[in-house]
């Protein structure tokens, strides 16, 4: 019987995070933070492919947000501002 060594996953690489952009994005979704900060969560299900969760997975890296925190924002900017392409 032979022993193996699990290798470790090399770590992400780390970027530089843009300050102000990462200001400006939490502050376009400020209003509903106030409304849903004394409000219940409600856990979901959301189907989504997987090249769209890589990019949402990135660029909330990049913002140094959690992949919740990051899809909460987008849609109450989206509910906001309406969607556009």
């Amino acid at each position: 019987m032979a022993i193996t060594m699990l290798r470790k996953k090399p770590q992400a690489e780390k970027k530089e995070l843009d300050e102000k952009a990462v200001e400006n994005f939490l502050d376009s979704a400020s209003y509903v933070k106030k409304e849903t900060a004394s409000k219940k969560k409600k856990q979901i299900t959301l189907t989504i492919s997987e090249s769209l969760l890589q990019s949402v997975d990135e660029a909330a890296h990049e913002l140094g947000l959690s992949r919740a925190a990051y899809i909460n924002a987008a849609v109450s900017t989206a509910l906001k501002n309406g969607l556009t392409r």
